[in-house]
């Protein structure tokens, strides 16, 4: 017990985890106020998603049945698996031949939402139409891009705390504390174009492309074949990793428990699809206001 506060000071020092907590810089507390609101907003969101469970309650196993019947068939997701190894060895060809650094830059994270998203977004349309697969997106009224906010604004609280013991865990086992590539861009001293068309990336292509390809195409299938839960923790490890950034993956994973409980409640991809951006869109304002 006696090296609790030694470790809690140590937290707060100037090299400490919550060391730039210290530099009082008026976009640092500008973040700082702007996140308090969003967090005590959250709260209420909490509370009024809790009582609205409370009097309705959901039979999940029916909403988790509805899910797996919108999966897919084989032959769709091969054609789709085939058209993503296109359009990603493709990427990969310019990338080595046009892209010096090794590390990706501003240019490398546009030519990627270019050459690998948006074509495949273009073209799942087409081929979700001549597959038959009408129920892809499921429903599509306004009233849920209002779900989508009010679900994340419920969402943050806990997302928010339990991302704050996983990065102290972290920290005291070693690891270098680092931000993803593309809020480290945004947060740097690039040209303005750039950094719009990086927010742009952010907050549309990468969340609609990935919500399409985890809550719409690989959800389904993970519930029908696994069951609600275990689905749900396959794929939410799976998009935790595929981002190949240990200091954010506790937050990823819960952030995609909550997105895949969010689609399985209310039968919409447009839900999570809204949830996603808005949590992508935040953390870049925030980022760019403390720098």
């Amino acid at each position: 017990m006696m090296k609790l506060p030694l470790m809690i000071a140590d937290l707060f020092s100037p090299s400490g985890l919550f060391g730039d907590f210290n530099l009082q810089t008026p976009g640092m507390i500008a973040a700082g106020v702007i996140f308090l609101v969003l967090l005590i907003t959250g709260i209420i969101a909490w509370v009024v998603v809790m009582k609205a469970a409370r009097r309705n309650p959901a039979d999940w196993q029916e909403l988790a049945r509805r899910i797996a019947e919108r999966s897919l068939r084989f032959w769709i997701i091969f054609l789709l698996v085939l058209l993503l190894a296109g359009l990603f060895f493709a990427m990969t060809f310019i990338y080595r031949h046009y892209f010096a650094e090794r590390t990706p830059g501003p240019r490398a994270i546009l030519v990627q939402a270019a050459v690998f998203h948006l074509p495949f977004l273009l073209l799942l349309p087409v081929i979700l139409k001549f597959s038959g697969a009408g129920k892809f997106f499921g429903g599509r009224s306004p009233k849920f891009i209002f779900a989508g906010i009010l679900f994340y604004l419920a969402m943050l609280p806990p997302l928010w705390l339990f991302n704050m013991m996983y990065q102290v865990i972290l920290y005291f086992l070693g690891q270098d504390i680092s931000l993803q590539d593309i809020t480290v861009m945004l947060a740097a001293d690039a040209v303005w174009p750039v950094r719009v068309l990086l927010f742009l990336s952010a907050i549309i292509i990468a969340p609609v492309f990935e919500e399409v390809i985890f809550r719409g195409i690989l959800l389904p299938v993970a519930i029908r074949y696994t069951g609600k839960w275990l689905g749900i923790i396959l794929i939410s490890l799976i998009f935790g990793a595929l981002h190949f950034h240990l200091p954010s993956f506790g937050a990823l994973v819960l952030l995609s428990v909550a997105l895949s409980l969010a689609a399985v409640r209310t039968g919409s991809l447009l839900v999570p699809i809204t949830m996603h951006a808005v949590f992508n869109g935040i953390t870049m304002i925030l980022l760019m206001i403390i720098s």
